[in-house]
């Protein structure tokens, strides 16, 4: 089942993120960039998100979080949700392709629980589904989306969004509930974080950052929040929203700390694909449900995560492998606007967070 939809199965959807084009501009040296400071890391970290922010064209709000092993998290944030509100730590923004980290830790932990298994046939749990009714349903949505194969198993990998649509309707059949209630009682709850919602089935906060994009194309922004993401949500079945800050300490206890999973669960999701030949430039390699991002794109830094954008979002949580350090940062708009900020926080953490031998 993993080999078969995580990696190479379904129809390709387009970039996972605008954000990971962010990571081929940074990663400087000592010296290159920001000078000597007698700044704190911390006020740095504010520096570069404030003076990133005054630099982009186009922004709305971003929040950024970051832990290194010397410091505790921090977490700053710039800019607006709508209006005159602000973004605050506690705003809740689209995770975008990111809820495929969720739904891969999620079969995962029900693997090592021994409630279902990695090499399982897809019909050991679904349907063949020869029939649709003509609601719009899951099946038809599945049926309308899969093309024809791009390649023979097992000798490239492409970008699937299918396939995770796929591992949720199996979640839901292997635990009798709900995507949101798997989330919640395998990954969410497990790891304390307080400021994690499942798009459609759960109620968002009233902090919820509003989504921008343009709607009409006349290059002006519009609040996507007045329109309703009931649609979205339920056709990809499930969407987390979620703050940088519980991202972040996703991250630091999967790929720093290593103990949400069992050595060999973690090994097997980092044992990243790495066939020529694939059609996603800046991902070096994919394993389950994370990304390792190009090295040529991260001027030879090894950086693991993964990336997404959804409907007025996009978001980023990067680990750095050399650095033992995260960086998550939310988004509330989807046109990169994110890559001037991330590119000096990356900047800052590599002229002051001593690099691991």
């Amino acid at each position: 089942m993993g080999g078969a939809t995580v990696r190479t199965t379904g129809k390709r959807m387009l970039a996972t993120s605008i954000l990971l084009s962010a990571v081929t501009l940074s990663c400087g040296g000592a010296g290159d960039g920001i000078g000597p400071t007698t700044l704190t890391l911390e006020q740095q970290l504010q520096e570069a998100l404030d003076e990133g922010f005054t630099q982009v064209s186009n922004g709305k709000g971003f929040s950024v979080a970051v832990w290194t092993p010397s410091q505790p998290m921090w977490t700053g944030v710039a800019g607006v949700s709508h209006g005159a509100i602000p973004i605050t730590r506690r705003s809740v923004f689209a995770a975008g392709s990111i809820t495929k980290t969720f739904t891969a830790l999620t079969v995962l932990r029900l693997a090592e629980a021994g409630i279902l298994d990695l090499d399982d046939s897809l019909h050991s749990w679904l349907p063949d589904y020869t029939h649709v009714d003509r609601d719009i349903n899951m099946e038809e949505y599945l049926l309308t989306s899969i093309a024809a194969p791009y390649f023979a198993k097992g000798t490239a990998w492409s970008y699937s969004t299918t396939g995770y649509v796929l591992l949720r309707m199996i979640i839901e059949q292997v635990t009798g509930g709900t995507i949101a209630e798997a989330y919640r009682s395998y990954v969410i709850e497990p790891l304390g974080l307080l400021d994690t919602y499942t798009c459609h089935e759960e109620s968002l906060p009233g902090e919820t950052a509003h989504g921008w994009l343009d709607i009409t194309g006349d290059g002006v922004y519009d609040d996507f929040s007045t329109i309703p993401n009931t649609s979205f949500c339920s056709a990809a079945g499930g969407q987390i929203f979620t703050t940088a800050s519980d991202l972040a300490m996703l991250a630091r206890a999967l790929m720093h700390r290593r103990t949400f999973l069992r050595a060999a669960t973690y090994n097997e999701m980092t044992d990243f694909y790495l066939p020529s030949g694939h059609d996603e430039p800046m991902v070096q390699g994919y394993g389950l449900g994370l990304m390792w991002f190009n090295n040529a794109w991260t001027s030879g830094q090894t950086i693991w995560g993964h990336g997404g954008n959804a409907p007025g979002y996009a978001a980023g949580m990067l680990y750095m492998v050399d650095y033992g350090t995260v960086v998550t940062l939310m988004d509330n708009t989807e046109e990169g606007e994110a890559m001037v900020v991330l590119d000096r926080i990356l900047d800052v953490i590599t002229q002051n967070v001593t690099r691991r031998e």
